[in-house]
């Protein structure tokens, strides 16, 4: 992934981020997907994020785990 192109997810990433925590919940992800021009149900974010995205179980999504994600698509 190009700089300019990481910042830019990151930049977003944070618009989501409510907590400043660096994760975000699937409700949220939600709405950085759309803002990324991706559109996905509710169901289809919380099973993307249950098979996918939150690789460490911890019931969030992570930055780092959001960019692996993203860059294998």
């Amino acid at each position: 992934m190009h700089p300019l192109e990481l910042s830019a997810v990151r930049e977003r990433f944070e618009k989501y981020d409510d907590h400043l925590s660096g994760d975000m919940s699937a409700a949220m992800l939600s709405y950085l997907l759309q803002d990324m021009g991706e559109f996905y149900t509710p169901e289809e974010v919380q099973v993307l994020q249950d098979t996918a995205l939150d690789v460490d179980m911890l019931g969030v999504v992570e930055f780092p785990e959001l960019i692996r994600w993203w860059c294998a698509e």
